[in-house]
């Protein structure tokens, strides 16, 4: 009989097993999800909205009879353009100290530059700005840690908004500040130059980066020639501890591997006078006096090959230490080369952060030449002022804060804390191969009991 595995009473079971598990990551999760609903610091949200709107319409003279008015049409990027000023950094800033001079917000904090950056940064974090589909109105969302500020920053922002822009499409005044931008880059500009003109003249390179190339393929070349070297020398090493160990060895060593012609002349000879001893011990007796002046004569020739092996020795030890001259040579030049790539490097590094910001600021000083020329082009003409803005709705705060949200927070809490609950039950339940209960033995091990106790 085949038994079929009961899935559901195995997950009922599960739970009461693991129901303490459970009901613990549950209550962990809740008492997280409550301490953070009332102990969190509150953040509030402030709304408005901005209308774009045509100001005036374009005749288009096309016959003397018919003359067709042409509204110019407000584009999405139009609107865009307007949320990136009302966004910008200049519009920030100028809410900024409109506050700090009202002594409304942030005159307690001072207005140095770097702190003005840090609350600049920290507005434009919490400022969204959302374009209204089909719609010429776009709506601005602040978050912020105050609801009373939150409502003043808004308001105030849009307001400054307004005073930047009327300020920006005004020709008189555009004129004035994209010249005066355009001194600044232009002065900036300069500065870098002669910066990277500087770094030329003192690192002596107009081109680090092909400079860098070519010690690369030097350095390889130079390891290329300490390689062969070193392995001369050790082979070179070797060849002369061997020369020198035969030298100082017992009996008689012709050395005719030896490439020099007067050891190769004296070997013959010895080899010769050798040859005739041999042919002498047939005749006479050891000690006889052919015989000893024949030793003598190839004890003499055998001094002689010594003589010349040590002089030949010298020459290999002399150009061993040569050799030695050119590998300390090639290391230090490896150094100095590796040096001079890193100064290189660092200069390169340099350069192209000079160029990178000579690059930004030709980017901007032509944005800034174009928008120069046409304000001037406006101040000769009524060409300007196409579309307006105004504000559709002044800011208001919410009432409750947007985080945190007691009603959705600590239901999401509890319920997080069941799934998570549930999910590490089951994991540590499924990964649990213990028995369990009586009929485990007979389903997992064929078994009708793993062991059983006499009744006495």
């Amino acid at each position: 009989m085949i038994k079929t595995q009961d899935y559901i009473r195995d997950f009922i079971t599960m739970f009461f097993v693991r129901i303490s598990l459970i009901i613990g990551v549950t209550v962990i999760f809740a008492i997280t999800a409550i301490l953070i609903a009332f102990f969190w610091p509150p953040t509030y949200s402030a709304k408005g909205w901005i209308l774009l709107k045509s100001t005036r319409a374009l005749k288009v003279p096309e016959s003397l009879e018919d003359i067709r008015l042409d509204v110019p049409v407000i584009r999405e990027n139009d609107l865009n353009s307007e949320m990136k000023i009302i966004t910008s950094n200049n519009v920030i800033e100028n809410t900024i100290k409109s506050l700090q001079d009202r002594k409304l917000v942030f005159h307690e904090k001072g207005s140095a530059p770097e702190t003005i950056r840090k609350i600049v940064w920290k507005i434009k974090k919490n400022l969204k700005t959302e374009l209204t589909p089909q719609s010429n109105v776009f709506d601005i969302v602040l978050k912020w840690k105050d609801r009373r500020e939150v409502e003043i920053l808004l308001e105030t922002l849009m307001n400054e908004y307004l005073d930047y822009r009327s300020s920006l499409y005004s020709p008189v005044e555009a004129k004035a500040f994209f010249r005066k931008q355009l001194e600044i880059f232009n002065k900036n500009l300069i500065e870098m130059e002669n910066n990277l003109i500087k770094l030329a003249e003192h690192s002596n390179s107009t081109q680090p980066g092909q400079e860098i190339q070519n010690n690369l393929l030097l350095v390889k070349a130079m390891e290329t020639t300490l390689n062969e070297t070193l392995n001369k020398w050790i082979e070179n090493k070797n060849y002369i501890n061997y020369l020198e160990t035969a030298l100082s060895s017992p009996g008689i060593h012709f050395f005719s591997f030896i490439d020099k012609p007067e050891i190769g002349s004296f070997a013959e000879k010895l080899q010769d006078l050798i040859i005739e001893k041999e042919s002498l011990l047939k005749i006479y007796q050891p000690g006889s006096r052919k015989i000893r002046v024949m030793e003598r004569h190839i004890n003499d020739m055998y001094h002689d090959i010594k003589a010349e092996v040590k002089q030949y020795i010298d020459d290999e030890k002399a150009k061993l230490k040569a050799m030695e001259k050119t590998i300390h040579s090639l290391e230090g030049r490896l150094r100095e080369v590796s040096s001079k790539n890193i100064g290189l490097y660092k200069n390169l590094v340099k350069r192209k952060r000079i160029k990178r910001e000579i690059d930004m600021l030709e980017d901007s000083y032509i944005t800034f030449a174009k928008r120069w020329e046409e304000a001037r082009i406006e101040s000769t003409t009524d060409s300007n002022r196409l579309f307006a803005v105004s504000i559709l709705s002044k800011a208001q705060a919410d009432k409750d804060p947007v985080f945190p949200n007691k009603n959705t927070l600590i239901p999401i809490g509890i319920l997080l804390g069941l799934l998570f609950g549930f999910t590490v039950g089951f994991l540590m339940e499924f990964f649990d191969h213990t028995f369990k209960r009586p009929e485990d033995a007979m389903t997992y091990a064929d078994l009708p009991h793993i062991c059983s106790i006499p009744r006495w």
